[in-house]
């Protein structure tokens, strides 16, 4: 797929407002800040480099994810398609999306079994 960065000097970045709603959602935190400030002992230095290092890799792939549509694409023609149309870049994609959905679900079943055991802590106490 041949990248042309011209393509991002004449896109029209007003458009990109419609997009915040999903880098919002990238970085919400609110369910995780539990089991992560657990995992790592509650100490708030190493939960605070936790959830920056964790609100980063999302938004730079959210980065990564809007340049490489603009620079491939003409506007009006859906980047999947193109992504997974091609033999080389099929693969990558599907793994990208299985891994939003895993990761996703991963941090809700952590954070359930966060609660659930720190619900049995009080119940016991």
């Amino acid at each position: 797929l041949p990248f042309d960065a011209a393509r991002l000097r004449c896109c029209d970045f007003a458009a990109a407002r419609r997009s915040i709603p999903t880098i919002l959602q990238l970085l919400v935190f609110a369910e995780t800040v539990p089991t992560v400030s657990e995992l790592v002992d509650c100490n708030p230095r190493r939960v605070r480099i936790a959830l920056t290092v964790g609100s980063l890799c999302p938004l730079l792939l959210e980065i990564a994810w809007a340049t490489l549509g603009l620079g491939l694409l003409r506007p009006g023609v859906d980047p999947v398609d193109v992504l997974l149309a091609n033999s080389r870049t099929a693969a990558p994609t599907a793994v990208l999306a299985f891994s939003a959905v895993a990761t996703t679900a991963l941090g809700s079943v952590l954070a359930l079994r966060s609660d659930a055991t720190r619900s049995r802590r009080r119940a016991a106490c």
